[in-house]
């Protein structure tokens, strides 16, 4: 191979791949399917065509006696660099003004990662963080992909240029070598660290040395007739990559699935001729596509990120057309005018290109190291947008033994301030009791009270034989047996109660698109009931549960429902700041009455009892600061963590509540 044929089929191939990393990205749903949802497959097609052009240059070079590793080099800055520092350049406003320290911190990380090719790694280590900013809202997370082929094009060109100086007869067995120890590290390694084996050039490299593959043996061989071949390769080839683009998930990318969607990339560059899948991908449409693919691919994800930070509601398929459309407009345009004139050395000569090469790279380490070391410069918020970023989850921080105090086995309860058998208080319930503990015990330890926190994530207190709708698992049933079984031995003086009732009984939560999938309501084991009859079921449940814990003596305190919302409320109050308008959220108490009146009557019917006390968070949220309304903050104060959940300054006020209705009925206060 003397030199480099264009293969229009090859631009093709870079269309289907970009578009299906822009279809996945996108995540859109027609008829409730995604057809792209293994669109992640097209950086795998891009890894084989990098390969086989790229070690198809060199060979070429060096068959010519005119390979340098300085114009090798400097060709790959005019090709990925320009466009590269465009988009991130572009991008730096945009985080400015929109992200919040966090995420700032995050993509200041992330430019000084890119300026020296590193982002992969960088972007590997932040996948094990559990608080690390979601990939959809990382305007430069695409980068890693980047960086990967960079990493190899630094150690590649050494030892192909050895090999086929010294060793040329074992450079095909050499990469074949290398192609079976890079796959079976990313499967083994895809086994034990997902992430590591997506982001690391060890475990990606075999798709790389597949391109280079076939490069060499184009040029030991040539490309010849096969026959039938020619026809039925190509064919084959595209069902794999559809294959990889429509049935595999992100569940299923170790690359014993990978290797369909690559392999079949290989057929379409081996076999390709005038068969009519060539002809296909040759055709003008898929060949301007693929000639701006690198800026399409460059454009995207800062684009979909961007509009995720700034809109309210995650964008509808109608909204990402819109978006793709403004990425075609955008890559066309940096296709034109800065990719096409810096590949031309008569316009840009080589002084100039690494002038800019080092000047940009140097901007950008320095400009990363600051807002990553100033931890993502707060001080560019309002304040109201600033104490949104503020607001995190606190009740996880209680522990025991250096582990959670929440969802433990009844049996492993944590116990505080001392291991008497009975305890003055428990906890009992879900998430929305967990979330009051924080200013709970801060009171308790002040008093020397000892307590015990009897709670679990998603399951109330509710005895019998129930399981969640969706999951359709009895083990919050199980819970509450045990639960039910320790308080009779346990013979706690005061249990409080609470739970997110109103969704396990309604069965459904708001409709939002911010928060996740809805929590799955209970259902009786074994019994397929009408709703109606249904809720009714729960609701007796509910009650008699409660009326349970009277009859053996506890004194219970049943903190009813919290106002709900329709999205997260500081993610909301965050996008309000990024628009510089005043936060003001509320919701109609007329609509949180409505939502909660099932719930309010499983509650109401315990009856009264000396030995019960009953707290409305209603009362404290609605029609309080304003009228008729239920409010998510004051002009101090943002009160919810999401959109049920209370804040500390939001379970302060509930918890002083509870303190004082208790502390006058029943005079805890210094409980012996």
């Amino acid at each position: 191979m003397s030199s480099l044929k264009y293969r229009a089929e090859i631009d093709g191939l870079r269309a289907i791949a970009v578009l299906s990393v822009i279809f996945f990205h996108a995540g859109m749903n027609f008829f409730g399917i995604n057809p792209f949802k293994g669109g992640y497959v097209g950086v795998d097609i891009f890894f084989v065509i990098s390969g086989y052009l790229i070690t198809g240059i060199i060979l070429a070079d060096i068959a010519k006696n005119n390979f340098s590793f300085l114009k090798f080099y400097e060709r790959r800055a005019r090709r990925i660099l320009p466009a590269l520092f465009l988009v991130i350049f572009a991008s730096i406003p945009f985080s400015w003004f929109w992200l919040f320290p966090d995420p700032y911190k995050e993509f200041s990380r992330s430019l000084a990662a890119i300026s020296v090719f590193v982002s992969n790694i960088q972007l590997w280590r932040e996948s094990s963080s559990y608080f690390a900013e979601s990939n959809d809202l990382k305007p430069l997370m695409h980068t890693w992909s980047l960086s990967v082929e960079e990493q190899f094009y630094v150690l590649f060109p050494l030892g192909l240029f050895i090999y086929v100086k010294y060793l040329r007869r074992f450079l095909p067995i050499a990469i074949v070598i290398a192609i079976i120890i890079s796959f079976d590290r990313s499967y083994r390694m895809g086994l034990v660290d997902s992430q590591a084996s997506f982001y690391l050039l060890p475990s990606r490299g075999w798709e790389l040395l597949i391109g280079a593959l076939l490069a060499k043996l184009e040029q030991d061989y040539g490309r010849k007739s096969y026959g039938v071949l020619n026809s039925v390769m190509p064919f084959l080839g595209m069902l794999c990559i559809t294959y990889g683009v429509v049935m595999l998930d992100e569940n299923k990318s170790s690359s014993i699935y990978l290797a369909i969607p690559v392999l079949g990339t290989a057929f379409i560059l081996w076999f390709a001729g005038n068969d009519f899948i060539s002809k296909l991908l040759s055709s003008k449409f898929l060949v301007s596509i693929g000639l701006i693919s690198y800026s399409l691919y460059l454009w995207h994800q800062p684009v979909f990120a961007f509009a995720r930070t700034y809109l309210f509601d995650q964008p509808d398929n109608f909204t990402y057309t819109i978006l793709i459309g403004f990425c075609f407009v955008f890559a066309y345009l940096s296709w034109k005018y800065v990719e096409t004139p810096f590949r031309n050395r008569a316009i840009i000569s080589t002084r100039t290109i690494w002038a800019l090469t080092l000047l940009c790279s140097t901007s950008l380490f320095i400009f990363g190291y600051i807002g990553n070391k100033m931890d993502g410069l707060p001080n560019r918020l309002s304040t109201m947008g600033l104490k949104a970023t503020e607001v995190k989850r606190q009740w996880d921080l209680i522990k025991q033994d250096d582990k959670t105090c929440f969802s433990r086995p009844p049996e492993n309860a944590c116990k505080f301030n001392g291991s008497d058998a009975r305890p003055h208080w428990l906890f009992l319930g879900d998430s929305h009791v967990e979330t009051m503990l924080p200013a709970f015990t801060n009171i308790l330890n002040q008093r020397k009270d000892n307590y015990s926190i009897m709670t679990s994530t998603g399951c109330p207190y509710i005895t019998g034989d129930f399981e969640f709708y969706i999951e359709k698992d009895n083990k919050c049933s199980e819970v509450n047996a045990k639960r039910l079984n320790l308080i009779e031995k346990m013979k706690p003086q005061v249990i409080v109660i609470s739970g997110r009732e109103v969704t396990y009984l309604g069965g459904k939560k708001f409709d939002t698109r911010e928060d996740g999938k809805s929590i799955p309501f209970l259902v009786p084991v074994g019994k397929d009931l009408p709703e109606e009859q249904r809720i009714d079921f729960v609701k007796d449940a509910f009650t008699k549960s409660i009326k349970n814990l009277l009859v053996m003596g506890h004194k219970v305190i049943l903190v009813y429902p919290v106002p709900e919302y329709d999205y997260h409320i500081p993610r909301r109050i965050m996008k309000l700041a990024i628009r510089r308008l005043q936060p003001d959220i509320t919701r109609p108490y007329s609509t949180f009455k409505e939502r909660s009146a099932k719930a309010y009557e499983a509650l109401d019917n315990v009856g009264n009892s000396p030995n019960l006390i009953r707290v409305y968070p209603e009362k404290i949220f609605c029609d309080s600061f304003e009228k008729d309304k239920c409010v998510t903050h004051d002009s101090e104060n943002i009160f919810y963590v999401d959109n049920s959940h209370l804040s500390r300054a939001g379970t302060d006020l509930v918890v002083q509540k509870i303190f004082e209705a208790a502390d006058t009925k029943w005079g805890l206060n210094n409980a012996e």
